[in-house]
């Protein structure tokens, strides 16, 4: 399975505004750009020879400028292998500020080449919107040539079992409409703006390559809008753990996001005294329930929302809401 992060293509007119859409994923290793030696006079609108489409930005080429990794801390403690249907973190960093890029895009192969998993970023719905499309299933692009930022957290929704290792890949675009250089993450040099590696494009890099693991059951689970955790939990031949969802797993942002590895969540958490925390809305946005938290605490922060302080329910539904469910 090979996961590849791609350009949302500019028209061939170009775009300040960053492309047009497209309804399908490029291949980041699809010929694309110019060779900068093509480049006539140094002028980006005049390339002699393109080596793909988009020929007034340079081509491809692996730099050390931009990372792609499962983690923020040293490298030895990066995931190396996925779970089978689990929700991981992948992250694009940047290394150096002058090159926040504006260009990506993220999506899945298989074996067959056919798109698979799911992917999201951990942005509100509103933020999700303004940045990020979705042309197809397993594919994310951007929507508009902001500068991006310098690392973005996405949240990948690993294949079914039997999918094999997963090999990562990326094309970035750095620069302005009708300008600018493409690159790879994770490569050996730095090789800016119109460097040319001696022993020829694309350069040396080391993809990420995760291999696969074994599947967990896990006991957290996530339903539906609407649904309640008695509904969830029996729909998967379970019962509702309510002393689980009760603990302090589901009363802080920094359990959640360590643990819930079966939900789907964004980013920043908001306290809530309702009994149908923890879970997130349909615009996106997630929720901790601090009702949970030790009495003067749960007091102080469900006075402060002016919520009556109620710890999470099995039974407790609503419409809008897809709950986080602990089941056994």
């Amino acid at each position: 399975l090979i996961l590849t992060l791609i350009l949302f293509l500019e028209t061939t007119e170009g775009s300040s505004a960053g492309g047009v859409f497209l309804g399908y994923c490029w291949d980041a290793r699809d010929p694309i750009g110019c060779d900068p030696r093509n480049f006539v006079d140094g002028n980006h609108l005049k390339c002699s020879s393109a080596h793909g489409p988009m020929s007034w930005a340079g081509r491809p080429v692996y730099s050390s400028t931009f990372s792609l990794r499962t983690g923020i801390g040293p490298k030895s403690q990066d995931l190396t292998i996925y779970r089978p249907g689990e929700w991981m973190d992948i992250y694009l960093t940047v290394e150096n500020y002058s090159q926040k890029y504006r260009g990506l895009a993220l999506h899945a192969y298989n074996r067959n080449q056919s798109h698979i998993g799911l992917w999201n970023t951990t942005d509100s719905a509103f933020q999700f919107n303004r940045k990020w499309v979705s042309p197809e299933p397993g594919c994310i692009m951007h929507a508009q040539g902001d500068l991006k930022p310098l690392r973005t957290r996405f949240r990948f929704q690993a294949p079914p079992v039997g999918t094999g290792d997963i090999t990562f890949q990326a094309l970035i675009k750095v620069g302005p409409a009708n300008d600018g250089w493409f690159y790879y993450p994770n490569g050996l040099h730095e090789n800016l703006e119109g460097k040319v590696p001696p022993d020829g494009f694309p350069g040396d890099g080391v993809d990420l390559l995760l291999t696969e693991g074994p599947v967990r059951t896990l006991p957290w689970t996530q339903g539906n809008a609407g649904q309640s955790c008695d509904s969830v939990c029996a729909s998967i031949g379970k019962q509702c753990d309510e002393e689980a969802m009760q603990t302090p797993l589901a009363s802080s942002p920094g359990g959640i996001q360590a643990n819930l590895n079966a939900v789907e969540f964004s980013l920043p958490f908001a306290a809530s005294c309702d009994g149908i925390s923890p879970a997130k809305d349909v615009d996106g946005s997630s929720w901790y329930n601090a009702a949970n938290l030790n009495d003067d605490i749960a007091t102080t922060v469900c006075n402060s929302l002016n919520e009556v302080k109620t710890k999470t329910q099995c039974g407790s539904s609503h419409p809008n809401a897809r709950r986080f469910c602990a089941c056994s």
